[in-house]
């Protein structure tokens, strides 16, 4: 599945993480849609009911990049980036930092 953000806030969120293991095609490297973000939040998919799922059907995947990092590296990016992993075995750690002094729209899943 590909994941974009949602919500009132999700302009001025990003998405940082930290990987604990070296993390490559393999074992599950997480894979962008480059330039995916340029025109905000993608097409959702009609099927998932928690509204945080691009619809495939609505994407371009020929440009899918997979970013294969060294252990101890961190990933940045803005949330309207659509992203996803593949089935992994490596261990990293997710972040969502909002902007400081301003509530963010809870995200649930």
């Amino acid at each position: 599945y590909w994941w974009v953000a949602v919500g009132r806030d999700a302009a001025e969120v990003c998405t940082a993480i930290l990987f604990l293991d070296d993390a490559r095609a393999e074992n599950g490297a997480l894979r962008v849609l480059p330039g995916s973000h340029r025109g905000g939040p993608a097409p959702r998919d009609p099927r998932d009911p928690t509204r945080f799922l691009a619809d495939p059907a609505r994407l371009d995947t020929s440009k899918e990049r997979i970013v294969e990092v060294a252990a101890g590296s961190v990933v940045w990016f803005g949330a309207y980036l659509v992203h996803r992993s593949s089935p992994n075995s490596r261990v990293a750690i997710a972040a969502r930092p909002a902007r400081i002094g301003r509530p963010m729209t809870p995200m649930r899943r």
